[in-house]
């Protein structure tokens, strides 16, 4: 597997998205077409519209590749603004902890995988369960099932293995 391939399923959250994406880049098309075709009479508003437009397509589109990606070559974790990559021999191992952020959660009863370097330093991915045994307050697509956040891990850990061998 040389391509990087994403970990976890496409939830709501990516379908959401990529209407947005697709929102975004046909009012960008128009409004950019109505630009250099003398289309319509181009006002300050009319720029400004351009402008949200291309912005909210970018965002979207990078919303929605946000995730934990696996290859031959490691680990990617890609979020809002940043991604890090981190080879195999890298990392020493995938771990279970409280989440931080929370994307509106109250974290205390969200837990992430974190990938935990051979330096010592843990990053949060963005594969989030809440535990089944906790309230819930509401339900939320952002979130993987209990079973499915776990089989992923089981998965993880048995790649990381794999690539030490």
């Amino acid at each position: 597997m040389t391509q990087w391939r994403r970990v976890a399923p496409i939830r709501l959250t990516n379908v959401v998205l990529t209407v947005f994406a697709v929102f975004g880049s046909g009012l960008t098309v128009i409004l950019a077409l109505a630009l250099f075709t003398d289309w319509i009479q181009w006002t300050g508003v009319e720029l400004t519209g351009l402008v949200v437009a291309v912005v909210w397509t970018a965002l979207a589109w990078r919303m929605r590749l946000m995730g934990l990606y696996v290859s031959d070559h490691g680990v990617r974790i890609r979020g809002p603004l940043t991604t890090r990559t981190f080879a195999w021999p890298e990392i020493e191992g995938f771990d279970v902890r409280q989440a931080k952020g929370g994307m509106g959660f109250r974290t205390t009863q969200v837990k992430a995988i974190w990938v935990v370097t051979e330096a010592g330093h843990a990053h949060q991915t963005l594969l989030w369960f809440r535990p089944h045994d906790e309230p819930r307050d509401r339900v939320s697509p952002l979130l993987l099932r209990e079973q499915r956040f776990h089989e992923t891990l089981t998965e993880l850990r048995g790649m990381l293995e794999r690539a030490a061998a």
